[in-house]
């Protein structure tokens, strides 16, 4: 069976006979027959560009015999050697598609990635949020329990000023456990307080995270 594509010895050289000479060919045999699949790979400036511009009729090879079909590529109508080397320029932009895709892949894992240490930071300064306004809560219900003790004690003290037959010591223990239950309420209250800003200062950080 004839082979679809036959090289024997192909060499291809540029800027041939300088003294920047480059040989991109040397000598290269490939028998390719119909409903094969080939891969052309190597590093940057081994000559895969240049093998395939001279498959697609781009370069014309300084040595060796190319055969498309048993006929030789320089009996070909200028025509056909458009038709191939258009669909030789079509493989080079797959293989320069495929190489982007994959890159856009790689950024599309690193994103997701950022973004999922991105997320497991702000569930853990949500997660110290809610502790500081339980926290909070829990001051709070001190505090109106504080509060409600003024009240009593406030009453107390009214109701001794009331009643003339209150001793004057009675009314002077109301006053000091007023002055007592005052005083914790205030150490509530700056508690309170700094828990709120440690707040604050929590969803600055956190905003700053999501903006970022």
């Amino acid at each position: 069976m004839t082979p679809l594509i036959l090289l024997t010895d192909i060499s291809y050289s540029y800027n041939r006979g300088k003294p920047n000479e480059v040989t991109a060919l040397s000598k290269i045999s490939l028998s390719i027959k119909k409903g094969d699949f080939i891969g052309i790979m190597g590093a940057s400036g081994s000559g895969k560009s240049t093998l395939l511009h001279t498959l697609g009729g781009f370069l014309k090879p300084d040595q060796g015999e190319y055969l498309y079909k048993g006929i030789d590529i320089r009996q070909l109508s200028e025509q056909t050697k458009e038709a191939t080397a258009r669909i030789t320029e079509i493989i080079q932009y797959l293989i320069e598609d495929t190489q982007k895709a994959n890159e856009s892949i790689q950024s599309s894992v690193e994103a997701v990635s950022s973004q999922s240490t991105l997320i497991d930071q702000t569930r853990e300064q949500f997660g110290d949020v809610g502790k500081n306004v339980e926290t909070l809560l829990a001051n709070i219900h001190t505090a109106e329990q504080s509060i409600q003790e003024i009240l009593n004690s406030t009453s107390a003290i009214s109701d001794n000023i009331t009643h003339l037959s209150a001793t004057g010591e009675e009314v002077a223990a109301a006053s000091t456990e007023g002055m007592r239950v005052t005083a914790e309420t205030v150490e509530s209250m700056k508690k309170c307080k700094e828990i709120l800003n440690n707040i604050y200062l929590l969803a600055e950080d956190l905003k700053s995270s999501v903006q970022e």
